[in-house]
């Protein structure tokens, strides 16, 4: 019986096979005999799995509704009376496993989607309507305190965020699709693409000085793009189906990335901020680890155990290096600070999403990742990201940061290998450095690997939000600033997640129903959820303020 027809039988074909009426004798008789036949197929089924306590898929109370309307059937002797008394039998356990099974529970559903659509609605509240405090000039997130020379850039903005705005919809409405989860690859790529096109455009029409820039970021932003799309169809999931022939030259470049890494983070972070030496020198220990790793299990054919453990030790005493020294005692957090906390972060934590990721393409992967989300925020800026020239008042640019910051979050997704389906997880990621199974420990693995993209956008963006304002200090702090953009990016990805629920509501009965639909709304609900935990506490780590400092600035006051 096809799943849109449990529950029931369709006496149409019976009457067109016996080329009878409607209750035809013939007809009935075998419309009946089906009919009953598929209701004690139902109640068997009911009774051996009820037998066991644990495995019964039915509560108490069913089982005792469903049995008293099965002995009406069976005890019944008028042929009519038992074909209703097992109709409603059908349709009773239909409904229950519906309810169970396929619709999640539709009353439930209807509460967690208004319950969505009112956190929906206080995120789009907080990062658009509230006021904030810039000095002496108290106005809306999405306010323009013009002045003659940012009128020019005040239209400019509006267009590209109207154009993300746009493109973020489209991505979103076309969840409702039931043939969307096939081709969600190629269409996350064709609208960062076009994203990438419209901020290039942006940018060389008013900044003319730095046209060079420009050119260059726009066309790595476009390579990344091509060069996720291919990675991403062709990820190796098994380091044991790759050659050995190839294992020599995924491991040299393997190697070769983590060296280059290490010396990033010892030049942008290291010799910028002198009191993270300590912790950058464990950094660059768990790169080494990382690298050794790559060489083990690609060209000797080793498990990497030891040298992954190695790696989880030097990043967890890189992270204790770098965040347990003691806070400023400044009354309130500068740039600076901002900036250090977020780039100690990138730099502690990328060396085990990179190890997570496989040691025959994590390193090209990530490094893929890093030009994919530099290019997009330095086009976004105008071409040049040091210069930190972009006004922070000009209407539509933090929206324009945000929609790029999450379209480029989805092809750094696709480009890891990973899909909306479960047979997509990267298992092999959650027992990187173990034997045995731990259930949380290769949970939280498996959310690092699967998710890594938001977890380093999340700290990417209070760190470009903080250079932001080093060049439009008309803010009144850069924690005002942080939090609005956090905001604006939060609420871009929840929107998607919305069109989700609603996709699986209105295909709760498809017969493909826990193939594709239900995978999607579990990726866009537990990836949101990741990724707003994961910025939620890099927003409040990077902001925080001593509390003695505070107390001692309240009684100043």
């Amino acid at each position: 019986i096809p799943y849109g027809n449990l529950g029931t039988v369709n006496e149409k074909i019976f009457n067109i096979a016996h080329g009878g009426k409607p209750r035809d004798d013939d007809a009935f008789t075998a419309y009946s005999h089906a009919v009953f036949s598929n209701a004690e197929q139902i109640w068997n089924y009911i009774n051996t799995y009820g037998d066991a306590e644990r495995s019964s898929p039915f509560r108490a109370e069913d089982e005792t509704r469903l049995r008293d309307v099965m002995h009406r059937m069976t005890r019944e002797s008028n042929p009519t009376r038992k074909l209703t008394h097992a109709l409603e039998f059908m349709k009773m356990t239909a409904d229950i496993a519906r309810a169970q099974w396929a619709e999640f529970g539709l009353w439930r559903m209807t509460i967690g989607f208004v319950a969505l659509v009112g956190a929906v609605s206080a995120n789009a509240f907080a990062a658009y309507a509230l006021t904030y405090d810039d000095g002496d000039n108290a106005h809306t997130s999405t306010t323009l305190m013009k002045t003659t020379k940012d009128e020019a850039n005040n239209e400019d903005y509006t267009i590209v965020a109207t154009v993300g705005v746009v493109l973020v919809a489209l991505a979103s409405v076309s969840r409702l699709s039931n043939s969307y989860v096939v081709e969600e690859r190629s269409m996350s790529q064709f609208l960062f693409a076009t994203y990438v096109v419209a901020l290039g455009i942006r940018a060389a029409t008013f900044t003319r000085a730095r046209i060079a820039q420009v050119s260059v970021h726009t066309i790595l932003a476009l390579f990344a793009n091509v060069a996720m799309f291919k990675l991403g169809t062709n990820w190796i999931k098994s380091d044991a189906s790759v050659s050995r022939d190839a294992g020599l030259g995924f491991a040299f470049v393997g190697c070769a990335g983590c060296l280059a890494f290490a010396y990033m983070s010892h030049r942008f972070v290291a010799r910028r901020f002198p009191h993270t030496m300590p912790a950058v020198i464990l950094v660059i220990l768990a790169w080494f680890a990382v690298a050794a790793r790559c060489v083990e299990v690609l060209v000797l054919g080793g498990d990497g155990f030891v040298a992954a453990r190695m790696c989880y030790g030097a990043s967890a005493a890189a992270a204790f290096a770098a965040f347990a020294r003691a806070p400023s005692k400044a009354p309130e957090v500068e740039t600076d600070t901002i900036v250090r906390r977020c780039a100690l972060f990138v730099v502690v934590i990328v060396p085990t999403l990179t190890m997570l990721a496989g040691p025959a393409l994590g390193v090209i992967y990530f490094g893929l990742m890093i030009i994919t989300y530099g290019s997009t925020a330095a086009l976004a800026l105008g071409g040049d990201p040091s210069a930190a020239t972009v006004r922070l008042r000009c209407r539509g640019f933090e929206t324009t940061l945000a929609t790029g910051a999450w379209l480029a979050s989805t092809v750094v997704f696709f480009g890891g290998g990973h899909a909306c389906s479960f047979d997509g997880l990267h298992f092999a990621a959650a027992f990187t450095g173990f034997k045995t199974f731990h259930f949380y420990v290769m949970g939280a693995l498996l959310a690092c690997e699967t998710w890594s993209a938001d977890i380093l956008l999340a700290a990417c963006a209070p760190m470009i939000s903080a250079i932001l304002y080093r060049g439009d200090k008309t803010q009144s702090t850069p924690s005002s600033v942080v939090v609005r953009v956090a905001q604006k990016i939060t609420l871009v990805r929840t929107v998607p997640v919305l069109c989700s629920v609603l996709c699986a509501a209105a295909h709760r009965r498809h017969l493909m129903v826990w193939a594709i639909f239900a995978p999607k709304f579990v990726y866009d609900a537990i990836g949101s959820t990741v990724a707003d935990v994961c910025a939620m506490t890099l927003v409040i780590f990077a902001t925080r303020t001593p509390q003695a400092s505070a107390r001692a600035k309240v009684k100043a006051q």
